[in-house]
């Protein structure tokens, strides 16, 4: 049987500080790495599969990696910016063909205005959202890692450092552009 790997509290506190405090970047980067890798890869296969019988050589398969990992990168940073629009249309598409009455409006008309509305909005507010979302979340772990360090009878201290963390988080985050 497998016994568990078990983190540092130390380590997860400083992972926690990091996602309050730099959370909104390290998501973009972690896109961004990740585009990067499938755009490499996808060169990569692309230029063994179009080449002959004795295979590319180093200095072309360097080049594809590279340029694959451009386009991949700036692919999924298009490809999260839609993503993001799609999500904030079907969320306002919804809800407005819900809200407006059909005397009002047409409901095609109210579901046409409604994703547009939503989608703009949330492409403007996905980086605050974002902000503050990952600023909550490494407040949790701050929390939960502090639990851990505290003595026993910590009471409400660990939510504490994990309020104090997540809203100087936010605050951090929010005030950077």
């Amino acid at each position: 049987m497998e016994q568990a790997v078990l983190l540092s509290p130390w380590i997860v506190l400083l992972l926690g500080l990091a996602l309050a405090f730099f959370g909104r970047a390290l998501v973009l980067l972690q896109f961004g790495l990740f585009g990067a890798l499938l755009g490499a890869l996808a060169a990569l296969a692309l230029l063994d599969s179009l080449a002959g019988p004795g295979g590319a050589s180093d200095l072309f398969r360097l080049v594809a990696l590279l340029v694959g990992a451009v386009i991949g990168w700036a692919f999924a940073g298009v490809l999260r910016r839609v993503a993001v629009f799609v999500l904030g249309a079907l969320v306002g598409a919804s809800a407005l063909s819900r809200l407006v009455p059909p005397e009002v409006l047409a409901p095609g008309l109210a579901w046409l205005v409604g994703a547009l509305v939503g989608g703009l909005l949330l492409v403007v507010l996905e980086s605050p959202l974002l902000k503050l979302a990952t600023a909550a979340l490494g407040g949790l772990v701050v929390a939960s890692a502090a639990a851990a360090l505290l003595p026993p009878p910590a009471g409400a201290l660990p939510w504490l450092c994990g309020l104090g963390a997540a809203v100087l988080g936010a605050i951090a985050q929010l005030t950077r552009a």
